[in-house]
C-alpha cells in the first residue's frame, strides 16, 4: 500500500516531471534554481496527481510557445528602437543647422533607446550589448561620411549646402556613438555591480550612476553653450576635463580621448563612493534599529 500524499505536498513523480519540463524551456539558471528549489524526494503517487501529470506536458508546450513568441516580439521591438535611433540622428544632421538642438535631439534619441532597450531586455545585460550594436552602427555611418567628405569635399558646387549638411551628420553621428557606447558601458557596470553584491546594491549604484551622469551633463551644458572668445586657439570644451576642441585654422579640432576617460572614470568613481557610503549607512541604520528593539 503506497502512503499517502499531504495537503499541499509534491509527489516524486511530479518533481521529476517538473525537473524535465523546467529544462525543456530552457531558462536561465537562477531561474530555474527558483523552480526546482525545494522538490521533495519521497514518492507519491495518486490517480489525481496521475491526470495532472498527463495534463503537465500540455501546459509546458503552452508556456514555451508564449515565451517564444514574447522573446521574438522583444527582439523585433529591440531592432526597430536601434533602426529609430540611427535613422533620427541622421535625419536630424540633415535637416537642423544649429549644433546645440541637432545634438539635443540626439541626445533624446539616445536616452530614449536606453529606455526601451532596458524596460524589455531581461536580463539587462542584453540591453547592453544592443546599446554596443547600436554604437557600432553608428560609427558605421560617420566613418564612410568622413573618409568621403575629405575626398569629395573639392568636387562640391562652391555655395553648395549639402558639405555642410554631410558634416553635421558626420559629427552627430560620432556623437551619438560615443553617447549610446556610455550609456552601454553603464548598464554593464550596473549588472556587473549586481551580479558581485547583489540586488540591494545594484540599485543603489543605479541611482548613484544616474545622479553622477546627469550633474556632469547638467555642468557640461554651460560648457558647450559658451560663446568662442578666440580663434585658432583649439577652443576647449568640458568640465572638468576637457573631451572637446574647436581645432584652429588648420584643423585638429575633435574629441580629446583621454579627458572622455576622464570623465567617464570620474562618474563611475564616485557613484562607487555613494553606493559603499549608502550600504555602510544602511547598515549602521539596520544596526541601530535592532538595537532599540
Amino acid at each position: 500500500m503506497q502512503p499517502q500524499s499531504q495537503p499541499g505536498t509534491i509527489s516524486s513523480t511530479h518533481s521529476i516531471v517538473i525537473l524535465n519540463a523546467v529544462k525543456d524551456l530552457r531558462l536561465p539558471f537562477r531561474l530555474r534554481r527558483g523552480f526546482t528549489s525545494g522538490l521533495p524526494k519521497t514518492r507519491l503517487e495518486s490517480a489525481d496527481e496521475r491526470t495532472g501529470l498527463r495534463q503537465l506536458p500540455m501546459l509546458v508546450s503552452t508556456s514555451r510557445a508564449t515565451m517564444t513568441g514574447m522573446v521574438f516580439n522583444h527582439a523585433k521591438g529591440a531592432w526597430l528602437a536601434v533602426l529609430v535611433c540611427c535613422f533620427g540622428v541622421v535625419a536630424t544632421g540633415l535637416s537642423i543647422e544649429s549644433f546645440a538642438y541637432s545634438l539635443s535631439i540626439a541626445a533624446i534619441f539616445c536616452v530614449g533607446l536606453l529606455a526601451y532597450e532596458v524596460s524589455v531586455c531581461r536580463p539587462r545585460i542584453g540591453a547592453a550589448w544592443l546599446l554596443f550594436l547600436n554604437s557600432a552602427l553608428l560609427v558605421a555611418i560617420f566613418v564612410p561620411l568622413r573618409v568621403g567628405l575629405d575626398k569629395s569635399f573639392r568636387h562640391f558646387p562652391l555655395f553648395s549646402v549639402w558639405p555642410h549638411r554631410i558634416y553635421r551628420v558626420w559629427w552627430l553621428s560620432e556623437c551619438a556613438a560615443i553617447i549610446v557606447a556610455l550609456m552601454a558601458l553603464g548598464v554593464l557596470a550596473i549588472e556587473v555591480v549586481g551580479s558581485i553584491t547583489g540586488e540591494t546594491s545594484r540599485k543603489r549604484f543605479r541611482w548613484c550612476l544616474t545622479v553622477a551622469a546627469s550633474i556632469l551633463v547638467a555642468v557640461n551644458v554651460d560648457s558647450l553653450l559658451q560663446p568662442l572668445w578666440c580663434v585658432d586657439c583649439f577652443f576647449p570644451y568640458g568640465v572638468p576635463f576637457t573631451f572637446y576642441t574647436e581645432g584652429g585654422y588648420g584643423g585638429g579640432g575633435g574629441f580629446v580621448w583621454l579627458g572622455v576617460l576622464g570623465d567617464v572614470a570620474l562618474v563611475l568613481a564616485f557613484a562607487t563612493g555613494c553606493t559603499l557610503l549608502w550600504n555602510q549607512i544602511a547598515k549602521y541604520m539596520l544596526i541601530s534599529r535592532k538595537r532599540t528593539h
